[in-house]
């Protein structure tokens, strides 16, 4: 060991001290920094409004659940209990979606994501530009922005089932078919 050995003169310490001492005095400093970071991010989500988009995606989740469930169900006739059964079942899966995925539940993850992404210099450069004429313009227009562009994607979905659907009837076919006997 260096340090012990009487030759070396025990530069060694004149090395691990500071060096223990710089350790122990940053850690404070990283507390900080991020607390600064986890700020500059609540900041972020707050001014892009996350917990509105958040309530529009669960609203848009819930009505394409609710479409798929009845598109699942294959039935135009349902009897009043199947309908009862099926509004109850959409009920209670709209439940789950706002209680497990609402902002309040997963923003720790969302802020710890944003955290893992952006440096402090850079949160703070996307905060200045959301703060700028051009910032407050995005943010303002982007839920009209998303509304039309997912206008659009109907639109294309619209084109491309009857496609889909072919190939869906096309792959049926197949699996329908006998194998071959050896």
């Amino acid at each position: 060991m260096a340090f012990l050995n009487p030759t070396f003169k025990r530069p060694c310490f004149r090395v691990l001290i500071p060096c223990a001492i710089a350790v122990l005095l940053s850690v404070p400093s990283a507390h900080a920094d991020e607390a600064s970071k986890r700020a500059k991010v609540d900041q972020l989500l707050a001014m892009t409004h996350m917990d509105t988009m958040m309530d529009r995606a669960l609203g848009d989740m819930s009505k394409a659940l609710k479409s798929a469930s009845l598109h699942a169900v294959s039935k135009p006739d349902l009897t009043p209990e199947q309908q009862a059964a099926l509004d109850k079942m959409n009920l209670k899966v709209d439940g789950i979606l706002h209680d497990s995925l609402n902002l309040g539940h997963v923003k720790p993850a969302i802020v710890q994501v944003y955290m893992d992404a952006y440096t402090e210099e850079e949160l703070d450069g996307i905060l200045a530009f959301y703060l700028s004429p051009a910032g407050k313009a995005f943010i303002a227009k982007t839920p009209q922005v998303i509304q039309q562009a997912n206008q659009v994607m109907r639109q294309q979905m619209a084109e491309v089932q009857p496609k889909i659907q072919t190939a869906n009837q096309e792959f049926e076919a197949a699996m329908a078919k006998p194998a071959p006997k050896k």
